[in-house]
């Protein structure tokens, strides 16, 4: 669930922010992706396939939410 949700937040932040570039935004997520998401170590009793299938649910539900998502502006 966690990876999902981390996945979710990731696209939401590439295509909502506002603040930053696009390739920027890319970059950074991905760094942030591979930094906290990445396993530092491999053990056997941990199924990494069921973090990535989170991971990519994650990314499927985003996208297609992507279109119900209104994000209001703010006028400075």
């Amino acid at each position: 669930m966690v990876y999902g949700m981390a996945a979710q937040w990731l696209v939401y932040y590439i295509r909502f922010d506002t603040d930053h570039t696009v390739p920027k935004r890319i970059f950074r997520a991905l760094g942030f992706s591979m930094a906290l998401l990445f396993p530092t170590t491999i053990q056997q009793d941990v199924s990494y396939i069921a973090h990535g299938a989170g991971f990519i649910a994650g990314l499927s539900v985003a996208a297609a939410m992507i279109p119900l998502v209104h994000v209001k502006t703010t006028e400075q």
